[in-house]
């Protein structure tokens, strides 16, 4: 599911089933000074007897972010 980050509303990617958030940071730039689009992943977690998804926010270090089904 995409959800927005709740501290700088990017969007990212959370899998519950394989228990990742994943955030792509777009390519930028040209020639020699071309930053590469990456990739980065983080766990996620259930808490409160599988209510709660909280997940490390991959694009704001030291961040986390949570999730509440049925919302």
């Amino acid at each position: 599911m995409k959800v927005d980050c709740s501290n700088c509303a990017t969007t990212i990617t959370v899998d519950p089933d394989a228990g990742t958030a994943t955030y792509t940071r777009p390519g930028q730039g040209r020639g020699s000074k071309r930053i590469p689009t990456e990739t980065f992943s983080k766990p996620a977690w259930f808490e409160y007897d599988g209510g709660l998804l909280v997940w490390e926010a991959p694009c704001c270090p030291d961040y986390v972010d949570s999730y509440e089904e049925g919302l």
